[in-house]
């Protein structure tokens, strides 16, 4: 601070307001670093948070497969030569099947690490959502095999450009949790329709839905309206939708049925 006179010395009265001026930038500066440390001490905590959820989403999702794979490995081993090859054959395919579930696990959790990351760029081409859904139905999955799925999708749904990969894993985990959380009778409901700009895919079941309980305590980033956040409660699997879903530039949600049970829902940029 100057005076426009350079040969004008300040008067008492102008000190003690620059003084007073002074004091007031700096507790002001003050607050904003108390302001800014307490910022941080937060977002410490909610990474914390978020990275402890991670972790026991993924032993939940890790351990099963792992016990199913010890334990069809140890009855192969106890019944040895004396077992019919039908059996043994049946043992081989559980050990396989579980053993792909686990590499995708590993997998999702690799893919969503560097989307996170490093904001890897996504390999888009044009392709058909029905295909990808008709590849995943088809895929040797031990959860699948023995479900019913009815695809039901608008006509002239277009090709979009998508990373086939990362689309084709959102589906694969979230038709393996409609499955987990529905009776084995049940049908399993695959719809796709365009909505302004977006294409809107839903995989719908017959379960118990959802109740907020099960997601209490999370953010609201996912929240629209009546729509539940899912960002955690259901496994690893909808954590890894979410990223490749926002990487996508599209929005994921999941709301309860009127007619009972859970739809999941996610939007792609057409």
């Amino acid at each position: 601070v100057r005076p426009k006179n350079a040969e004008r010395l300040f008067t008492p009265l102008q000190m003690r307001l620059l003084e007073g001026s002074a004091n007031q930038l700096a507790i002001s500066l003050e607050v904003d670093l108390r302001h800014e440390q307490a910022k941080k001490s937060e977002l410490k905590m909610a990474t914390d948070h978020v990275r402890n959820s991670y972790l026991q989403a993924f032993s939940q999702d890790l351990r099963m497969p792992l016990i199913s794979i010890m334990g069809a490995a140890n009855r192969l081993i106890e019944v040895g030569a004396e077992s019919e090859k039908k059996n043994i054959q049946q043992l081989e395919r559980e050990i396989y099947l579980e053993s792909e579930q686990l590499t995708r696990l590993i997998n999702n959790l690799l893919q969503v690490t560097n989307l996170e990351s490093q904001g890897l760029p996504l390999k888009k081409v044009k392709c058909s959502i029905e295909v990808l859904v008709q590849r995943v139905l088809e895929s040797p999955s031990k959860k699948m095999l023995a479900r019913t799925f009815n695809v039901n999708f608008d006509d002239k749904i277009p090709d979009i450009l998508l990373d086939e990969t990362l689309i084709q894993e959102v589906l694969h985990n979230l038709l393996e949790n409609a499955v987990k959380f529905s009776p084995r009778e049940s049908v399993i409901e695959i719809s796709a329709h365009i909505d302004s700009n977006h294409l809107i895919i839903s995989i719908e079941d017959q379960g118990p839905g959802i109740t907020p309980e099960d997601f209490s305590g999370l953010s609201d980033k996912f929240h629209r309206g009546d729509r539940i956040s899912i960002e955690r409660g259901m496994g690893l699997g909808l954590a890894v939708c979410r990223t490749m879903i926002k990487a996508h530039g599209g929005e994921i949600w999941a709301e309860n049925r009127k007619e009972g049970g859970a739809a999941f829902r996610f939007s792609l940029p057409l």
